[in-house]
Formats: C-alpha cells, structure tokens, sequence
C-alpha cells in the first residue's frame, strides 16, 4: 500500500484498513470472507512515521505496517493492529478474516457401475454402495455411520448396509481448518415373499389364499 493518509489527530482514526487477497488490488477494508488456500495481506495507514504492533492466532506477532500471508487456521481469524503516531497517541484497529468451509460434492456408486452425482439412494438387499466424495486432495476426512462406524479415509467401499435406512456422514476439514459435512443416506428396499400353496401334495400354487376340503393337506412355501 503506498497512499499516504493524512491525520486527523484523533487516537480513533488514527488507522485506515486495508486488505488484499491474492495478490490483488489494495481494499479500503477490514473484514474480508475468503476461500480455503487464499492468500491474504494486511495494511494500515498511513505511511507516516510512527510504531506498529500487530496480535493474532496462534500467538503471531510482528512490529511491521504490512503483514503478508497471514496465517488462517480457523472458520474467523482476527489480527489486531495498534499505531503509534509521532506524538504518541494510539489507535487500534481489527482486521477479521472468515474462511468459507469447502463444498462437499456427493457421489455414490451401486454395484460397481458408474458414479452419481447423489446423496441419497434406494437399492436392493445384497447390493453393494460406495462413497466417494469430493474435493479429491488437499484437506483432511472422517466419516461416522451406523453401528459406531468410522474412517478417515475420502472414500468408503462397500459400506455395511444393516437396517432399512442407513446414514454416513463425511467431514471434510479444509487447509485452513475450516469444516463441511455431508450426510450419504442409503434406504435398502424390502425383500417381497413371493406366496406358493400346494394342496394334498400336488402342485405347487403361487397364491396366498386357497379353498380346500376337509380332509385335505396343505403346504406353504
């Protein structure tokens, strides 16, 4: 930043804010929401001569006007910069960073066969469903699901299938620590018991009702 600010004498306005984010144009501001892996650069004016002392996460310090890169570890990072003018009045001034969390993109596959693009899915009993979704790198996974399963893998094979509706959740950190879940939730459909009668041991009949005599045995299958 090279504008130079004029003084107004007072200790409140002593500071302009300014933010960069990846390497371009100066902004006349002090909050800023960014993307995981942005770069992010903080300045305050003026110029002119004087003191800087800057406070942030993680116990960061520094005594420059312009700090570069700063380190953003968390969803909200401030950094606190206080001025020293010539004759010793003071301002401070907080810059906050947000961090958005990262989109999770769901894919699913059953059996084998291409990935969707879904969330949820209906199959049948004995088929077979893997998980995988994205960001494909950077970052860090869990997953939580059914009967005390987890994983800190990106994708899950053949997940274990043991009630009618079955729900995995995967929590992507990204690289500035900031976390998204998605839950996968994967509905098995019933089994149909298809009905057979035989009646005194002739053939078999694929209904569920018959009307006998007495006397008459039947079988159920």
């Amino acid at each position: 930043v090279t504008q130079s600010i004029g003084l107004s004498g007072s200790a409140d306005s002593l500071i302009d804010p300014y933010i960069r984010v990846n390497g371009g144009p100066w902004q006349p501001i002090q909050n800023v929401t960014v993307n995981a892996g942005d770069t992010v650069d903080l300045a305050g004016q003026p110029g002119a001569s004087g003191t800087w002392s800057w406070i942030g996460p993680n116990g960061f310090t520094s005594s420059s006007r312009e700090i570069d890169a700063v380190g953003l570890t968390s969803a909200s990072n401030v950094y606190t910069v206080t001025f020293t003018n010539e004759s010793s009045q003071t301002g401070s001034l907080a810059f906050s960073i947000t961090v958005n969390p990262t989109p999770i993109v769901p894919y699913m596959q059953v059996n084998g066969g291409g990935w969707q693009k879904v969330s949820s899915v209906t199959i049948n009993a004995g088929d077979t469903v893997n998980l995988g979704p994205q960001p494909l790198n950077g970052g860090s996974w869990s997953w939580t699901g059914p009967n005390g399963f987890t994983a800190t893998g990106r994708a899950i094979s053949a997940s274990t299938l043991t009630s009618a509706t079955n729900v995995y959740t995967a929590i992507y950190t990204n690289i500035d620590g900031v976390t998204s879940t998605q839950a996968f939730t994967i509905n098995v459909n019933s089994t149909p018991i298809v009905a057979y009668v035989q009646v005194n041991s002739g053939g078999w009949q694929k209904v569920a009702s018959v009307t006998i005599n007495a006397g008459d045995t039947v079988t159920f299958g």
